[in-house]
């Protein structure tokens, strides 16, 4: 956590007595609570690592691989699809803020990465990956793309955009 401390000093006479007055002010940058259980250590310890940096998104693959991206651009993966981190450094090295990575639970070369210009998508639901293109004509901000790991078919998402609407495909109805 940085500490930012802003000291302010006033001085005031009254007859042959001066005070002095000290207010100090402290501002708490990159603060985030964090809690978890039952992940990889290594997956802990990076967590705790980059809270200082702001972390803009964290995610797991179907297999327990995990990667996390920070709001500055520091990353790390651990066995995730090669293609998938190859993507993702491309992505940072042109200065794209990464949003959102996820994995669909089907697994293997199958995942999404959206950043705060652009989005790529391997292997994901086809109508998924058409609405994400649909709302990307329609200059629609995506905010993330959840697939459930208990899913009524292979075609399960929600869309959420970045203001507040969402779209849904074949999520339990007691999501709703």
């Amino acid at each position: 956590m940085k500490i930012k401390k802003v000291m302010f000093k006033l001085v005031f006479k009254t007859g042959s007595l001066t005070f002095m007055l000290m207010l100090f002010s402290f501002h708490y940058a990159s603060t985030q609570v964090k809690f978890n259980r039952n992940i990889p250590d290594e997956a802990h310890n990076k967590i705790s690592d980059y809270l200082k940096y702001g972390i803009s998104t964290f995610a797991f693959t179907p297999k327990g691989g995990w990667v996390i991206v920070t709001n500055n651009g520091k990353s790390f993966a651990r066995n995730i699809p090669d293609e998938c981190y190859k993507k993702m450094n491309e992505f940072l090295k042109k200065g794209h803020k990464i949003k959102h990575i996820s994995f669909p639970p089907k697994g293997g070369n199958s995942w999404l990465i959206i950043t705060d210009r652009d989005m790529f998508a391997r292997n994901i639901p086809n109508n998924c990956y058409q609405k994400l293109l649909e709302y990307k004509k329609q200059g629609k901000a995506i905010n993330m793309v959840a697939f459930p790991t208990k899913r009524s078919s292979d075609d399960s998402w929600v869309i959420l955009r970045d203001d507040g609407q969402f779209f849904a495909r074949n999520i339990d109805d007691e999501c709703y």
